[in-house]
């Protein structure tokens, strides 16, 4: 699950965190043991962005009614 912290998660920190876990596995410094982590994270962060997207996508389109 994505981390909680004090405040809830922004669109834009889950992306940026994401960001860089792509450009760690691009980069190849991403042991055997850590691979794993870093693509189940990536694979929440994913789920994340796209659940806040469908809810602005949402909210837009009920501005538009």
């Amino acid at each position: 699950m994505i981390k909680q912290t004090a405040e809830e998660p922004t669109y834009q920190s889950a992306w940026t965190e994401l960001q860089k876990i792509v450009n760690d596995l691009q980069g190849g410094s991403v042991g055997i043991d850590e691979l794993s982590n870093k693509i189940e994270r990536a694979a929440e962060l994913v789920r994340f962005c796209r659940e806040r997207l469908r809810s602005t996508e949402d909210a837009v389109g009920r501005l538009g009614q």
